[in-house]
């Protein structure tokens, strides 16, 4: 396996089942050009194909985690290379975070601006440390924002956030905490404690169940109660039928841990 270089704009490790991937330009403050933001989606696509790999945990190197796109380059990461339709790389990266089937566990070690509160907004859990600082700082650029308008659209936050969207003014982390932007707030001592208790209850999680019920929660939101009446009881029986479900009764009625759990005992 090829080993992670510091010059490697976004770093891969995987460890204790979880995969860690650092924005890694702290020089620049992890802000988002064509190349990083290319690297960051082959991390995550990497990440997702890894069968070691139960959970990915994004976060960044030095004291920022995301200034978001870097001004001083061409925009390319929010440019399409193709026709019209395509995705530019950063529209692919968040289409891979909204999609990813594995936990997602955000590790905010510093402040996260525009496309970095982007990132955050992805993370199924985020974890920040109590100096961070954020901001939706499109409009004081020129730009409105897009992207990040969908994510929260879509995590029911948009109203929340909406004097956030609007003003570009910059809160800090216990603020995020009261939006849902994040759901915990330590000292930068306590951040890796956080993320670790996060990731040992996610590993005592079905994984295939896990991916259902994210798929589950994207899906709800457009239909109507019947159709998700009707929707829900499907898998649900396709659910109760899965291998998992039927390990998960063996493990209940043995007294044991189910074998998805690390260290669990193996049973034939």
């Amino acid at each position: 396996m090829k080993e992670p270089h510091m010059e490697d704009p976004v770093l891969y490790q995987n460890h204790d089942h979880a995969a860690r991937l650092t924005l890694n330009r702290p020089h620049i403050h992890n802000a988002l050009d064509r190349d990083m933001t290319l690297a960051l989606g082959a991390a995550l696509e990497r990440a997702v194909a890894d069968p070691d790999a139960r959970i990915i945990v994004l976060t960044g190197a030095g004291p920022t985690f995301c200034a978001g796109l870097n001004l001083k380059g061409d925009g390319g990461a929010f440019r399409a290379a193709g026709g019209e339709g395509d995705l530019s790389p950063f529209q692919a990266v968040v289409k891979t975070l909204w999609e990813c089937p594995k936990p997602l566990i955000g590790r905010i070690q510093g402040s996260a601006f525009g496309a970095g509160f982007g990132l955050v907004a992805c993370c199924d859990i985020a974890v920040a440390v109590d100096s961070a600082q954020f901001a939706v700082t499109e409009l004081r650029v020129g730009l409105p924002p897009t992207l990040i308008a969908l994510i929260l659209q879509h995590k029911n936050l948009i109203g929340a956030a909406r004097a956030m969207l609007l003003t570009g003014e910059r809160f800090g982390a216990e603020a995020a905490l009261r939006l849902s932007l994040v759901h915990e707030v330590t000292a930068p001592r306590g951040l890796d404690a956080a993320v670790g208790a996060y990731c040992e209850q996610l590993l005592r999680c079905a994984p295939a169940a896990f991916a259902a019920a994210k798929e589950i929660q994207r899906t709800i939101p457009a239909l109507t109660f019947g159709e998700g009446l009707h929707y829900l009881g499907d898998r649900l029986e396709e659910a109760i039928a899965a291998e998992e479900a039927l390990e998960g009764k063996a493990a209940y009625l043995e007294k044991r841990a189910p074998r998805w759990v690390p260290g669990a005992r193996k049973v034939r």
